[in-house]
């Protein structure tokens, strides 16, 4: 099982920030228990760990929700005063503990915030993969109607569309109609895979849809966990990648699969403690995991 997930994290198989820091911490769970039942020693239990740690972090290196947890629960140089194997294990296990309950209690709490900002009848327009944008709709789905007005940069049809359109009224775009679907919405949501000092990492794509929002006065929010905020990380975003063509010497094709998203342009950011400010997320994001 540990094997298979590292395989579908390092395919992207497992998609959104929220499932990769749900997967992430799953299968360094499973590789503290099993590491709990065969070490003996400090030194093989501390390697083990910290393998697994680096090697579940490379494969999403953006991912600044997992490194966060992962940090939470496991720095090996936390361990440096411990004399006792059993001491550190409880430790870390302790750690695992908390930081599952935090994530089971993150879904429920964020949709229900969330929920709120939706009215009955309103077009929601939502852009990429997020769940806990998907949780919102589910929640709101039990009270009220609405529509939901989706488009992705890779036009995709990610199957959480394909879930909620059974029962939501669901109008996939494909992004080049980005104005026209601003225009005809009431509201937008949109989630984020990572937070630093300068704003939201969001689905690319994002940056002319919260700019747009501002022509056509459309409210916009972020949805985003604390967990997620890291105020030195520095994001990779160009890269140069091979487009199976041969082309000219001086000519190079670049891609992002992310925004930067200046975090000013929301409206609001919608986490567990409500629907705050930026200044008031930073202040809370550092005085949690960081």
């Amino acid at each position: 099982m540990y094997d298979q997930i590292i395989s579908d994290l390092e395919d992207l198989k497992i998609r959104g920030a929220e499932n990769v820091l749900k997967w992430g911490v799953f299968a360094f769970s499973m590789k503290i228990k099993d590491v709990e039942s065969k070490c003996s020693f400090i030194s093989t239990f501390l390697k083990v760990l910290n393998d697994s740690k680096k090697e579940i972090l490379a494969l999403r290196p953006n991912q600044i929700a997992l490194n966060n947890a992962l940090d939470y629960i496991f720095i090996k140089k936390r361990y440096s005063g411990f004399s006792s194997l059993s001491e550190i294990k409880e430790d870390v296990s302790e750690r695992l503990n908390t930081i599952e309950d935090r994530l089971k209690y993150l879904n429920f709490k964020i949709s229900q915030i969330g929920s709120k900002k939706i009215k009955s009848n309103m077009q929601v327009y939502t852009h990429g993969h997020s769940s806990f944008v998907e949780n919102i709709f589910e929640d709101t789905l039990k009270t009220i109607n609405f529509s939901v007005l989706y488009s992705d940069s890779k036009d995709l049809v990610p199957s959480f569309v394909k879930i909620l359109s059974k029962n939501l009224p669901t109008l996939v775009y494909p992004f080049n109609m980005v104005d026209s679907i601003i225009s005809n919405s009431d509201l937008i949501l949109l989630g984020s895979s990572a937070v630093n000092k300068d704003g939201f990492l969001c689905e690319v794509g994002t940056s002319a849809i919260v700019n747009l929002a501002q022509v056509h006065g459309v409210p916009v929010y972020v949805v985003s966990d604390l967990l997620k905020y890291s105020a030195d990380y520095k994001f990779k975003l160009s890269v140069d990648i091979n487009v199976g063509v041969k082309l000219p010497s001086k000519v190079k094709y670049l891609s992002n699969d992310f925004d930067l998203v200046d975090a000013d342009l929301f409206d609001g950011i919608i986490c567990e403690e409500g629907i705050i400010s930026w200044i008031e997320f930073k202040h809370l994001a550092k005085n949690n995991f960081n």
